[in-house]
């Protein structure tokens, strides 16, 4: 089986050189050739990638940048830079966004040759001792999963399921099976953490985080949130319950 990698560098000729490169002989398929850290991001939390090649300094959003959401959003991906500059800095920045590897530019083929061939192994054993090989279910309930997490503010299961191109009655059944939640009940879930990330932020008003999680309006929005919790969004952020977050 092979495992994707998503190609990143603003630079159009690195990008074709390393699209032509032969990569299914050590295992993997090109999934893409991006600009920027902010395509790459949207790419990812869309379509399941196993290893992303990223270059550091490229406009909209760099690589670091890029590799801080990733590490964040704890997406699971295997990073590896590859960059003209050999900058403590950066090294220090990309090891603890996870990075897997930093290569220099210019880079020899023989040397992404060797470092894909283990990561080869690496995942194939990865997959082999958690016992399964993404199934069609998996990848429906990966991809569903990213989407909901960057369309909180309007996501439905009719939007979903027409990106993902399924019928509706087929996502919820899988997304129950999968993860034993319902579908309303998980992106619930996924409201109300990103609800408390933006409460504690005192300068984002309540009627903003309202609509950010998909409310009308911050009556609504508080009604929910006092259910989920127990605390009203205000006394959430006033007396700062981060025990809440145990809950």
């Amino acid at each position: 089986m092979n495992h994707s990698v998503l190609i990143v560098d603003d630079e159009p000729s690195i990008r074709s050189g390393l699209s032509s490169y032969h990569w299914e002989a050590v295992g993997f398929s090109v999934a893409a050739a991006l600009a920027d850290g902010k395509q790459a991001l949207a790419y990812v939390l869309s379509h399941p990638v196993d290893v992303v090649l990223c270059d550091i300094r490229m406009p909209v959003m760099d690589g670091l940048s890029f590799a801080k959401e990733v590490w964040e959003r704890k997406l699971g991906l295997t990073i590896i830079f590859l960059t003209g500059f050999k900058d403590m800095e950066y090294i220090r920045l990309a090891m603890r966004y996870g990075c897997r590897d930093y290569l220099l530019k210019p880079t020899r083929f023989k040397q992404l040759e060797e470092l894909f061939s283990h990561l080869k192994h690496e995942l194939d054993q990865k997959q082999s001792d958690a016992g399964l090989t993404l199934s069609d279910d998996d990848a429906v309930i990966r991809t569903a999963k990213n989407y909901i997490l960057t369309h909180l503010d309007s996501v439905s299961l009719e939007s979903i399921s027409s990106h993902l191109q399924l019928s509706p009655s087929y996502v919820s059944k899988v997304f129950k099976d999968r993860t034993s939640m319902h579908f309303s009940d998980y992106c619930q879930q996924e409201r109300m953490n990103l609800a408390k990330r933006l409460l504690s932020d005192h300068r984002t008003q309540i009627q903003d985080i309202a609509l950010q999680t998909g409310y009308s309006n911050a009556a609504n929005f508080a009604r929910a949130f006092k259910a989920q919790f127990g605390y009203a969004p205000t006394e959430y952020r006033e007396q700062g319950m981060t025990h809440i977050d145990k809950n």
